[in-house]
């Protein structure tokens, strides 16, 4: 699925904004637009069809469907903060109004930008080494004795 969506390019997109299901098990999420449930597969199609889709904060703000919707060539709309998350890159930040007619408005000139390498760990590991200000060369002794003692 992700080397097809390669293909889908923003032009290519049949739909702008995609409410996929959310769970509204917490109250603050039952104002915002939810599809029905559909198994992997089909979710994931219909994330490579659109420009953007809605990610609202659940336990937490960050979670897995924002690198979801990145690898599959969508740009997350989300309620996160843009400085404490700007690891994501170009995405919606600290959205408050989940209206699909505002934002479909909001959206419809927008052209959306996304960093697809978000989900390849050799971004991570060399993003870690930018910030940290050291190049932890991941392979050696030292990295791997340093990871050793991180998760212990």
């Amino acid at each position: 699925m992700f080397f097809q969506s390669l293909n889908h390019t923003s032009a290519k997109k049949e739909t702008n904004i995609y409410a996929g299901y959310i769970s509204n098990a917490d109250p603050s999420r039952r104002l915002i637009p939810s599809g029905k449930k559909l198994e992997p597969e089909d979710f994931f199609h219909e994330v490579t069809q659109a420009k953007y889709i809605l990610s609202p904060n659940g336990d937490r703000p960050e979670c897995y469907r924002h690198y979801e919707a990145i690898g599959l060539g969508a740009v997350p709309i989300t309620e996160m903060h843009p400085y404490l998350h700007r690891h994501l890159g170009p995405i919606v930040y600290n959205n408050t109004v989940w209206n699909m007619e505002y934002l479909e408005e909001k959206m419809k000139h927008a052209e959306p930008g996304f960093n697809r390498n978000l989900i390849f760990e050799d971004y991570w590991m060399s993003y870690v080494d930018y910030t940290v200000g050291v190049g932890l060369n991941w392979n050696s002794k030292m990295a791997q004795g340093l990871f050793q003692e991180l998760c212990q």
